[in-house]
């Protein structure tokens, strides 16, 4: 996110007009293409990346224990069975 804002001023011998701006833009983008977009000589151009999420990040670990388990308990209860 980019964000600029400030105010600018004329002044005149007859008055004096101030003006207040903003102006804020955000993007997304691919984590690939980051090093191609980002320029070393600017740093508005360079953010640090945002933390992955919580579940995201114990997503692939709980579906390889569940797998696992789910594979293990079908293999006793079938080799039981007969």
């Amino acid at each position: 996110s980019v964000a600029y804002k400030g105010s600018s001023s004329i002044v005149t011998d007859v008055e004096q007009k101030k003006n207040n701006f903003s102006f804020s833009f955000t993007d997304t983008l691919k984590l690939p293409l980051k090093d191609s977009i980002e320029t070393a000589g600017y740093a508005l151009t360079q953010k640090s990346l945002p933390a992955e999420p919580v579940f995201l990040s114990l997503w692939e670990p709980l579906t390889v224990v569940a797998a696992l388990g789910i594979t293990v308990y079908l293999f006793f209860t079938t080799r039981s069975s007969n």
